[in-house]
């Protein structure tokens, strides 16, 4: 395991790896990283005597590690679980436990005040410890209403509009579907489900989803890439329209893409979808 930090800059296609101030967080893997205006925010994450419920936060424009104050109750230590930025809040969905397995599906949120954040990482840029009047952060759990899916791990989640939609991933029972898709209304904190048209992606875990908007803001797209189940890794590419629909991408057509591949990133900038690493039959 390490915990050095990289850097890919889109526009001179290099890496680097800077040192940023603060306390770097503990080695880890299965963890979440999520992006919030300057910050990268860091969520739980395997190690290898136990799972992480911790949150460090990464300021990019002051290069600084910074560990907010956090109140009230902490969600169950988690690994291989989902968490999606969406109306000021980090929510977090799913994951597992080495003790007890696929967690019970409880949505846990925190919010995400600029001004707390900024005030801390102002500090931890200064090398200066958190101060005592410093607004601590709260996680709440989610009262949430309807029938939430199965507890799983290994699985995605986008944000479109205000609902978060959860793709695929492990459950005791074993792959889910991805005809059907549960969604989780953050303005209402409701659970639906939505049946999906078209072809869907075979089941899987492990795959990486990204959402985009439509042509010209309009709607949404969400894309699918790799993932496996325990027979075999998949390099395919899927998409996910605002109507509910699927179909499968060829993009081969166009160039070599990635190989299977289990664990990936994706993410989208400026109309290009990123993939990197992963697990593929070759390591």
């Amino acid at each position: 395991l390490a915990r050095n930090l990289h850097i890919f800059d889109l526009l001179s296609g290099l890496w680097s790896a800077p040192t940023p101030s603060g306390h770097a967080p503990r080695e880890r893997w299965g963890h979440s990283m999520n992006s919030f205006r300057q910050w990268v925010l860091l969520f739980g994450g395997h190690r290898r005597r136990g799972c992480l419920n911790d949150l460090a936060i990464l300021d990019t424009e002051r290069m600084a590690w910074l560990h907010p104050t956090i109140s009230g109750d902490l969600p169950t230590p988690r690994g291989n679980h989902s968490a999606v930025v969406l109306s000021g809040r980090l929510w977090v969905f799913g994951g597992d436990a080495p003790l007890s397995a696929m967690l019970p599906q409880q949505v846990w949120s925190i919010g995400l005040p600029n001004s707390a954040i900024a005030h801390a990482s102002s500090r931890a840029a200064e090398g200066l410890p958190a101060a005592d009047d410093d607004a601590p952060l709260r996680w709440e759990a989610a009262n949430s209403s309807g029938v939430p899916p199965p507890p799983c791990c290994d699985h995605s989640a986008v944000a479109c509009g205000s609902r978060v939609l959860l793709l695929g991933g492990s459950s005791a029972q074993g792959y889910l579907p991805l005809s059907v898709l549960p969604v989780f209304d953050t303005a209402s904190l409701e659970w639906s489900s939505v049946r999906c048209s078209g072809t869907p992606p075979s089941a899987r875990a492990g795959h990486v989803a990204s959402a985009v908007a439509a042509h010209r803001n309009v709607g949404w797209r969400v894309y699918i890439f790799g993932g496996g189940n325990s027979a075999t890794g998949f390099s395919d590419l899927h998409v996910l329209d605002d109507t509910h629909s699927w179909r499968t991408l060829d993009a081969r057509e166009s160039g070599q893409g990635p190989d299977a591949a289990e664990g990936a990133t994706m993410n989208c900038s400026g109309g290009l979808l990123l993939v990197f690493g992963g697990n593929t039959a070759s390591g």
